[in-house]
C-alpha cells in the first residue's frame, strides 16, 4: 500500500499531464516511489548482497514489499540481474510474491501530515471550502471523502 500511495504522490509530482500513458512516466512515478520510500544513503548498507533471510527483516523495517527492496537492490547495483532474478524466483516457489510471511505484523498506518495541514489552514481562518479548493477538489463533498472537514 505504501509503495502504491507514493508511486501515485509521484505522477502528482512529476507530471503536469495525469492523462499521458507513456512507459517512461510509470517508470520515473514508480522510481519516485522507491527512492521516496527507501532513500539510498539509508537503505544503501542493509541492500549489499541481500538474501532471503534477510528480506523478512528488512520488510518490516522499511514497510514495504520483498519484491520491492529486491527491486530497490538492483536499482541501486547492490544485486545483479542475475542474483535479482535468482531471489525473485526464490521469493515466488515459496509463494512469498503473494503472501508474504509475517504480513500480520505491520500494523495499519495513521496518516498525520493531513489533519495537521487541515488544522493549520484552519488556525490561519481558511474555511472548509477554501480547504476543498487548496487541495483541488471541486467542492467540499468530494473532499469529505478523503479528508475530515468540518464545518464551522
Amino acid at each position: 500500500m505504501r509503495l502504491t500511495l507514493a508511486h501515485e504522490l509521484g505522477h502528482l509530482v512529476l507530471h503536469a499531464d495525469p492523462d499521458s500513458a507513456s512507459i517512461d512516466i510509470e517508470r520515473e512515478a514508480a522510481e519516485f516511489a522507491s527512492a521516496f520510500l527507501m532513500p539510498e544513503r539509508e537503505i544503501r548498507q542493509d541492500l549489499v548482497d541481500v538474501s532471503l533471510t534477510e528480506l523478512p527483516d528488512l520488510r518490516l523495517k522499511w514497510g514495504v514489499s520483498m519484491k520491492a527492496l529486491v527491486e530497490r537492490a538492483h536499482g541501486l547495483g547492490t544485486i545483479d540481474q542475475r542474483r535479482r532474478t535468482s531471489v525473485l524466483k526464490m521469493l515466488s516457489r515459496r509463494g512469498w510474491l503473494t503472501a508474504e510471511p509475517r504480513g500480520d505484523v505491520l500494523p495499519p498506518e495513521e496518516p498525520e501530515l493531513v489533519g495537521r495541514m487541515l488544522a493549520a489552514l484552519e488556525a490561519m481562518g481558511y474555511s472548509e471550502y477554501a480547504v476543498a479548493a487548496i487541495g483541488g477538489f471541486s467542492d467540499v463533498a468530494a473532499a469529505s471523502r478523503f479528508v475530515p472537514l468540518t464545518r464551522p
